[in-house]
């Protein structure tokens, strides 16, 4: 698995949490695993103006 590379996407900060021990098993067996998240969590609030 070294040359296995993922990219897990997400839309809250949180909700990896499903697929965490998944994601470490392929780390520990040499796999490149990379988080995208979407949001930073800010959960529905307005963004502030630029």
């Amino acid at each position: 698995m070294k040359h296995l590379r993922i990219l897990a996407t997400y839309g809250h900060p949180d909700d990896e949490g499903q697929t965490t021990g998944t994601l470490a098993r392929f780390i520990q067996n040499g796999a490149k695993v990379t988080l995208l998240c979407a949001t930073r969590g800010e959960v529905g609030a307005e963004r502030p103006p630029l």
